[in-house]
């Protein structure tokens, strides 16, 4: 099913949301100025080939864990584990183990790393000295979302008494 409804929420004419079989937002927050300036990108994988939409806009003002959720209203966001896995690893060992010089290895001294990661929060950034923080989230459809796709579906079937209308008399 495709659905082109002219809705600024669903990305007008582009008909990408039923389409969604992967997809992926990337962005890009330079944190230490207040122009809002920074990169984002809306990645779609739909099995058959992947499609990559920028938003070149800036959010002056406005943090990118609040940009995301009103640019996407219609999605579920959640970590790309595998984009965050280095960063993740360096922050557990800092924070829940101490490296043994002796025996050349990391000892475990708090949370376990798959415990640590569960308290994260989906809407994590890598920070890069802090100038810039780096986003990869995985985007799946929320409630919102689904509604749209269920009224999209109803009104584009071919209903019995679609066409009746009464007369003026």
């Amino acid at each position: 099913m495709r659905f082109c409804v002219r809705s600024p929420i669903f990305f007008s004419d582009e008909c990408l949301v039923c389409s969604i079989t992967f997809t992926l937002v990337f962005g890009k927050d330079w944190v230490n100025k207040s122009s809002g300036k920074g990169d984002t990108e809306l990645i779609v994988n739909d099995g058959k080939s992947v499609q990559k939409y920028s938003y070149p806009y800036w959010f002056p003002f406005t943090p990118y864990t609040e940009v995301f959720p009103r640019l996407f209203p219609w999605a579920i966001f959640s970590a790309d584990e595998e984009f965050f896995e280095e960063n993740d690893m360096n922050l557990w060992r800092e924070y829940h183990c101490y490296y043994d010089k002796e025996d050349g290895e990391w000892l475990v001294v708090g949370d376990t790393f798959e415990e640590f990661r569960k308290k994260l929060s989906p809407m994590r950034s890598i920070d890069h000295a802090g100038e810039v923080a780096e986003y990869m989230m995985i985007l799946s459809l929320n409630e919102l979302g689904k509604a749209f796709l269920n009224v999209d579906k109803f009104v584009s079937q071919n209903q019995p008494y679609a066409s009746t209308r009464p007369n003026a008399e």
